[in-house]
């Protein structure tokens, strides 16, 4: 479980310190061990290679994605007021959280860093609209607005961008690009 929360911080290290602080880490392993959490067991998918894990994705309900029941267990309460106040001040602004109930949402999309450029990011997500395939009518995706590795792998697999979400300070934008993906239109 440790590798999975491993790769889930690698996939987004400054957010996951900014909602968790300093044990995000040990947060995240404890989240990924929870089966209603949307960090859990149940929506995660794994590649392994030499018997290690060495990328992950998570495909998450869209209903799902606003709610986190497990904070309330794994976060005490300076943690849950410092998660609530990132969401209300930062993070409403530049992540979308509010998805159609029929659809599905990639949390995150992982690979170590030695085993990049080997296709495995791309198998795991082919991977994820196969399982979304048989439950959802759409699948989204957001990617970091600097991100155009992420950005260019999504679009390649057919998903479109539907929505910006961008906020600047001192003439730094951050934010993410809001990908989605019909069912009917998935090229598996």
């Amino acid at each position: 479980m440790r590798a999975v929360a491993a790769l889930i911080w690698e996939s987004a290290p400054d957010l996951f310190a900014l909602l968790f602080g300093s044990r995000a880490q040990e947060i995240l392993t404890d989240l990924v061990q929870r089966d209603g959490s949307r960090f859990g067991y149940p929506y995660i998918h794994v590649a392994i290679c030499d018997r290690r894990v060495v990328g992950i994705v998570t495909l998450v309900p869209g209903e799902k994605v606003i709610t986190n029941p497990d904070y309330q267990v794994c976060l005490n309460c300076w943690q849950c007021f410092r998660l609530e106040a990132a969401h209300r001040i930062f993070l409403d602004h530049v992540l979308r959280r509010d998805y159609p109930s029929d659809s599905a949402y990639i949390g995150n999309l992982a690979v170590a860093s030695d085993y990049r450029r080997r296709g495995i990011g791309r198998q795991l997500l082919l991977q994820a609209l196969t399982v979304a395939k048989s439950s959802v009518n759409a699948v989204f995706v957001s990617a970091d607005l600097h991100n155009e590795k992420a950005q260019n792998l999504y679009k390649s697999m057919g998903f479109k961008e539907v929505e910006t979400r961008e906020l600047r300070a001192c003439g730094v934008a951050i934010g993410s690009r809001i990908f989605a993906q019909s069912i009917a239109r998935l090229p598996i």
